[in-house]
């Protein structure tokens, strides 16, 4: 008996200091440790037999139990208020999410807003730089006169052309007649200077012949072959299709149209003024001097 008794003390020691040794609060050991360590002397004064230790332990064990269950009030209380508390938080917490919800929303829509106005003020900015561009282009009224006049200048250059062509084709045909009647004019010198050279020499054969009596016979035989010689030049001259320029009276005779040495006569085809007869005494020549009409 009284070892069961010692094993028993034995027991609630250990548990006692179990107890004692575990951590305890900051303020001090908690309720359900004072009230297990109160029934604990309670039950080693009861197994003594000590009535005031009994008592005293029994005071302090149903104290540690007012206090237990004021604890567990107080705990309650505290737990409700906690549930509270944190029902409230996670309700301030659902606004919160809810509110940053709704802020990131509003950032997205400003955000679409902001791009959609980015894109909007680029389109304006490209249609402003165009209508620049089309404003700088001048009007179609202004570009067809502008063509007009470019064509109407166009065309009066061409005009400007083809008279100067014409001009030229002129001057051209005026200098084929010039070299023409310069040509004829020449043979018609050196045929007159062949018929004077041979008329010198009939002159010096008549002057002989009148010695030996011959005259008559040699001059009409010289007379009948200068006209042969004469009918076969202007023959000549007829196949081919020349210009005839003899000289008769002071003047010139080209294609038909005389020239005089007194008056201002007439143009060569519009083109060659008359000439005027130089003749040199000693070499006996004729030359006519051409001006052209400008």
């Amino acid at each position: 008996m009284a070892q069961r008794q010692g094993a028993a003390i034995d027991r609630d020691e250990i548990i006692r200091r179990r107890f004692d040794t575990q951590a305890a609060s900051v303020r001090g050991p908690g309720a359900i440790k004072r009230l297990l360590r109160s029934f604990l002397d309670m039950s080693a004064a009861a197994q003594a037999g000590d009535q005031a230790r009994l008592a005293e332990a029994g005071n302090r064990t149903v104290r540690e139990v007012w206090h237990w269950e004021e604890d567990a009030k107080r705990r309650a209380i505290t737990s409700t208020a906690t549930e509270r508390e944190l029902e409230h938080y996670r309700t301030l917490k659902e606004e919160k999410e809810a509110a940053v919800q709704a802020v990131r929303a509003t950032v997205a829509t400003r955000k679409r807003d902001l791009e959609e106005a980015q894109a909007w003020r680029q389109r304006q900015e490209e249609y402003e730089a165009k209508r620049k561009k089309i404003v700088a282009v001048p009007g179609r009224a202004s570009t067809i006169k502008k063509i007009q006049d470019t064509h109407a200048k166009i065309d009066a250059i061409r005009q400007r052309e083809l008279a100067v062509e014409a001009a030229i084709a002129l001057r051209k045909r005026q200098v084929q007649l010039l070299v023409a009647a310069a040509a004829d004019l020449r043979r018609s010198v050196e045929e007159d200077d062949l018929v004077v050279s041979m008329d010198e020499a009939a002159l010096e054969r008549l002057r002989v012949s009148r010695v030996s009596g011959t005259c008559v016979r040699w001059r009409g035989r010289t007379t009948r072959r200068r006209a042969r010689r004469t009918a076969a030049a202007r023959a000549a001259r007829r196949r081919r299709g020349a210009t005839r320029a003899t000289p008769r009276r002071g003047g010139l005779v080209v294609n038909g149209q005389s020239s005089s040495r007194r008056g201002p006569g007439r143009t060569l085809a519009g083109a060659v003024r008359p000439g005027r007869w130089r003749r040199a005494s000693s070499s006996r020549r004729c030359e006519v001097v051409l001006t052209a009409a400008r």
